[in-house]
């Protein structure tokens, strides 16, 4: 075979696309007489690309204009593959009040202490940044889905949600992001309610995950002197981290 190699710069933000000649025939004898051709695709791609838009949602309108151009009947297999070049990305991410509360301190200071993004799930947890930050929480009382609790705020802090619920729905969503692949339907992640949001986060503007645990039991969570294991936080936060973990993401975790 006749190898051909190619070798170039790149900078933060730069997208390199390779496609399969299903992408360049997208339509041939239906929409267009020979074809989308290489100077189409490329210069569509070039339109429709920027900086905000990651490698997959790229893909994901490539295709959906291949599909379009084929009537939803395509002729021939369409492959398209994406990299984007990014910076590391840091996400904080701090859940659960720690088991000695003389701990508040210390787990905040650590949360705070990287760089990046920095997430706050659950009331205990809300409150303990409120407090330690000196600022407070302002409620938001938009539900955007009656199943997610709505959002709060504290300066300081990039998102603040409630806790097991919107991180199940989280799990959710990175979850059938990670196995439906081209099949995901982005809305997921544009819905606006803190499960979306986090997903969002996470998926989209997150290369490194700094979790941040606190152990202290919730009574809520605690039925007849033993622990239901689904319903518990901890739980939840391991399916999170082995999901993102399998994503590629480097995950880390403190408990307190």
């Amino acid at each position: 075979k006749t190898i051909r190699e190619a070798r170039l710069k790149v900078q933060i933000n730069d997208l390199l696309t390779l496609i399969s000649d299903g992408v360049i025939y997208a339509g041939i004898g239906a929409t267009l007489n020979l074809g989308w051709n290489w100077q189409n695709a490329s210069a569509y791609t070039a339109e429709k690309y920027d900086s905000t838009l990651t490698s997959a949602r790229m893909v994901n309108i490539i295709a959906e204009k291949c599909n379009e151009l084929y009537i939803g009947k395509p002729g021939d297999d369409t492959t398209i593959a994406t990299v984007k070049i990014i910076p590391q990305m840091e996400v904080c991410l701090f859940s659960g009040p720690p088991k000695n509360p003389a701990d508040d301190r210390r787990l905040m200071e650590d949360f705070m202490r990287p760089a990046g993004k920095k997430i706050v799930c659950g009331g205990s947890s809300s409150n303990i940044a409120s407090r330690i930050l000196g600022e407070e929480i302002e409620a938001s009382l938009d539900y955007l889905d009656p199943e997610i609790p709505p959002i709060g705020r504290i300066k300081g802090v990039d998102l603040v949600t409630e806790g097991v619920i919107t991180l199940k729905k989280t799990v959710s969503i990175i979850t059938s992001y990670f196995e439906k692949k081209d099949e995901f339907d982005f809305s997921l992640l544009d819905a606006g309610h803190g499960a979306a949001k986090i997903a969002k986060m996470l998926i989209e503007e997150c290369t490194h995950l700094h979790m941040f645990i606190g152990k202290q039991v919730n009574p809520a969570h605690v039925t007849n002197d033993t622990f239901y294991e689904l319903s518990t936080k901890q739980l939840v936060l391991d399916q999170l981290s082995d999901v993102l973990t399998k994503m590629g993401k480097v995950v880390t975790k403190q408990y307190y």
